[in-house]
């Protein structure tokens, strides 16, 4: 009998797992395709890791070691203005690569902090060790100039277009076109935050366009 609940015990855990890996790859695919021996390598230095609610990633000031594709829950990025008021740049719910990349190939400590909102489940590796991967396996470089460099830059232009003329309305219509579904899971001041305007302007905002 305690074979059999230990094999039981086993084999859900390989089966979440499993199912879990595989979100991973089906992340990649939009991107770049991977030979097995690339995925083979790859899963190798990738450790999954469970967060509770409020749970830190990273924090603002931390040296920034890890990339990490999220399969469950939802983290934000956000950053402390020079008033103090919480800004935040970014949400990483599941099917989203979670990073610091800026900071990251900078060799220069996190300038945000990224925390769980939710419960949440990921898939980590190593910086140091991917780029190693780079050097052998040329298809997972084409991931990386694909998606994180081209991440950055589209990051880069919105940061441009919201700081020049983008108004607090476009802004909450793009928001709700980048995260589609996202806005029930949110709070109204972590919504706000994101816009970079007053709990009571995105009431207002809200009103206007339902």
């Amino acid at each position: 009998m305690i074979t059999i609940r230990v094999e039981k015990k086993y084999s859900y855990l390989f089966l979440i797992n499993l199912i879990s890996m595989e979100q991973v790859w089906d992340n990649i695919r939009y991107h770049a395709r991977l030979s097995e021996a690339s995925k083979l390598a790859w899963e190798k230095i990738m450790t999954r890791k469970e967060y509770k609610k409020d749970e830190y990633f990273i924090r603002e000031g931390e040296m920034p070691l890890t990339i990490a594709f999220v399969t469950q829950g939802l983290f934000a990025q956000y950053r402390t203005s020079k008033h103090g008021e919480l800004i935040i740049e970014r949400f990483f719910p599941e099917k989203y690569m979670m990073h610091t990349a800026g900071d990251l190939i900078a060799s220069r400590p996190s300038s945000t902090t990224i925390r769980a909102l939710e419960p949440s489940v990921i898939w980590e590796f190593g910086f140091k060790d991917w780029y190693e991967l780079m050097r052998q396996h040329i298809d997972i470089m084409k991931f990386y100039e694909n998606f994180l460099m081209g991440d950055m830059l589209n990051r880069d232009r919105q940061y441009r277009i919201n700081a020049e003329d983008e108004t607090a309305r476009l802004a909450y219509i793009k928001f709700k076109k980048d995260y589609p579904s996202l806005e029930p899971r949110l709070s109204t001041d972590e919504v706000a935050a994101y816009l970079g305007i007053l709990p009571k302007h995105l009431e207002v905002l809200r009103n206007e366009l339902n």
